[in-house]
């Protein structure tokens, strides 16, 4: 009898319709225009949005992954899986990255705010995240003679300050990193890249302080440490990179997961010069928690320069002038950052 009674009510429940909970939803003006994407309890909305309410033109690179929006006040660059954007030249890092979602990008709504001003509000009754939107431009190009100006200042303040940058060469001794389709080993490189880049550096007027001079084993978290000790401002670990493909090619610049946005500003910069020098494929910013950029207590960088596992971009690390470009790059991305602090 007990489990006829169980079996009752189980039908019961099972014929009853359920009432699904409401999804949240988007609106401007509180007029609703999409359904978001909740992701790390951040609203994200398709990118189209600017688009169909704020007319904008969109330009999506599939290779790259990356939209280029044109708009008669801003140029905004936006990559999937990239935290900082790029508007009117300048680094715009991101409370999440954009992302790829049944093959449309998906960007943060609180980018609305930093394209357009206005407010954002959650109504809770409503279920609906709106977007109070008051004037067409919060952001006004740059004017080319305060961009000056602005350089002129810094540079005669850098010139006081002379910041130290530690460089980092990647592994080193008993460790060789990552071993080239040739055999050429990952410590060398790094090392190489590194020597030049100390040499521009300080011509450029900064100082610069190695954490291996040769071909000796550091383990990562004396590192950190001595980049600590000396309170440097700065900290760049160069290395090479490898995968079981040997397709695979690109530079990619790394930031801890929970980088200032200074840091990442740091890391847009370094990436876009190394990236215009080399003309390698772009792979982007991404965010890990290596020892040496979790330990390090100023903003700190980890470059994969290009891969040894891919024949020709071995062949090209193996080269001084390659090698070259890559510091200079570096070098250039660094004195933006500081004319832009």
């Amino acid at each position: 009898m007990r489990k006829l009674i169980i079996l009752v009510i189980a039908v019961i429940i099972l014929s009853c319709p359920v009432i699904a909970e409401a999804e949240s939803t988007f609106a401007i003006n509180n007029r609703v225009i999409t359904t978001p994407e909740i992701i790390k309890g951040r609203s994200l909305i398709p990118v189209r949005t600017l688009k169909s309410f704020f007319g904008e033109d969109l330009d999506w690179q599939s290779q790259e992954k990356k939209l280029i929006v044109s708009s008669p006040d801003y140029n905004l660059q936006l990559q999937a899986g990239n935290k900082v954007a790029a508007i009117n030249e300048r680094p715009l890092p991101l409370e999440i990255s954009p992302r790829l979602i049944a093959d449309q990008l998906y960007i943060p709504v609180r980018l609305l705010t930093e394209l357009y001003g206005g407010q954002l509000h959650w109504v809770a009754r409503e279920k609906m995240v709106n977007y109070s939107y008051q004037s067409h431009s919060n952001f006004a190009p740059n004017d080319p003679r305060k961009d000056s100006q602005v350089q002129e200042s810094s540079f005669q303040s850098l010139s006081r300050i002379k910041p130290l940058i530690v460089l980092d060469p990647g592994h080193g001794g008993l460790d060789p990193g990552a071993i080239g389709v040739t055999g050429l080993k990952e410590k060398i490189v790094n090392l190489e890249i590194a020597v030049q880049l100390q040499r521009m550096l300080e011509k450029a007027g900064y100082n610069t302080l190695l954490t291996r001079k040769n071909d000796r084993f550091i383990p990562l978290l004396e590192r950190a440490q001595l980049a600590n000790f000396k309170e440097a401002d700065l900290f760049i670990s160069i290395h090479a990179n490898s995968n079981p493909r040997s397709t695979i090619r690109g530079t990619a610049t790394y930031a801890h997961w929970y980088a200032s946005k200074d840091n990442w500003a740091l890391a847009w910069y370094v990436q876009s010069e190394m990236i215009k020098r080399t003309s390698l494929a772009d792979n982007g910013l991404k965010a890990a928690n290596f020892s040496v950029l979790r330990e390090t207590k100023m903003p700190s960088l980890l470059l994969e320069t290009a891969f040894l596992s891919n024949r020709v971009e071995e062949r090209l690390l193996n080269s001084v002038s390659f090698q070259s470009k890559i510091a200079a790059g570096v070098t250039a991305g660094i004195k933006k950052y500081f004319l832009n602090q």
